[in-house]
């Protein structure tokens, strides 16, 4: 499954907003720099989708506020 990925990092919390089906609002305390945000992106979609994290994918966007994850079960 792809899924399409708005990421605010250096939030205030963590959290995921769902808008549609395969569009996703993500927030992330961590900051942008060394992939640190990416690394904290696929820990919440792990929780959130109920798989281990080395079953999402970055397929693009990895210096991006916008990405595509791939998740495979």
């Amino acid at each position: 499954m792809k899924i399409f990925v708005k990421v605010s990092a250096k939030a205030k919390k963590n959290s995921i907003e769902a808008t549609t089906l395969d569009h996703f609002k993500i927030y992330t305390s961590a900051p942008k720099e060394k992939g640190k945000a990416n690394k904290a992106v696929v820990k919440l979609l792990a929780l959130y989708f109920k798989v281990k994290p080395n079953h999402i994918f970055l397929l693009s966007g990895e210096t991006s506020a916008y990405k595509i994850f791939e998740i495979k079960n």
